[in-house]
């Protein structure tokens, strides 16, 4: 497992080609595949709505929309996407060549 993200009751991290899931009154060993299809799931971050997560050895960050599983936007960014945390109402990714904000709907701050 890589990236690690709860919401209250809702814990979610990346296994490599899945993000898995599991509620924190159950035993997170045996969270299940939550989303499948993202390569190399690497950075996990989580709001009321949405799911951010980064593709390891990729530029790309997936904002997933949690109530429907589906990918709502992928952005790219300079460099290699690393992790991605969220605080309040503002996402942060690293990437190899810096940090950048985005927009809770996954568009780049300043663009």
């Amino acid at each position: 497992a890589q990236g690690l993200a709860i919401d209250g009751t809702e814990l979610f991290w990346a296994g490599n080609t899945a993000v898995r899931r599991a509620m924190t009154t159950d035993n997170p060993t045996f969270g299940t595949d939550w989303l499948t299809g993202i390569t190399s799931a690497q950075g996990v971050a989580v709001s009321a709505t949405r799911l951010y997560v980064t593709s390891g050895g990729s530029p790309n960050v997936s904002v997933v929309d949690r109530a429907t599983k589906g990918i709502v936007n992928q952005i790219t960014l300079p460099g290699t996407t690393f992790d991605v945390v969220v605080a309040a109402s503002d996402v942060y990714v690293a990437s190899g060549v810096g940090a950048y904000q985005l927009e809770s709907s996954g568009a780049l701050v300043g663009t």
